[in-house]
């Protein structure tokens, strides 16, 4: 039997990420925002973590929201 290793990863940008399953390297944060929105994120959306942390998702996804690419760019910078 394979020993298991864990089901999570931090990314070279310090997002947390999917290791195996079929969520293999999804961001946790997306997973959790798009089930907190009832929809996929567009193509044009990323996710914003509102403190700043980008491994804190908050109680259900309190600290994430879904923000334009320019605005992203705007507040993260």
């Amino acid at each position: 039997m394979a020993k298991f290793n864990g089901g999570t990863r931090v990314d070279s940008k310090g997002y947390l990420v999917i290791k195996a399953g079929p969520h293999r390297d999804i961001r946790v944060a997306t997973l959790i925002l798009e089930a907190k929105l009832g929809r996929k994120l567009k193509k044009d959306e990323d996710v914003h973590h509102e403190n700043g942390d980008k491994l804190d998702m908050g109680d259900c996804g309190s600290n994430l929201t879904a923000l334009g690419h320019a605005d992203h760019g705007a507040v993260s910078n």
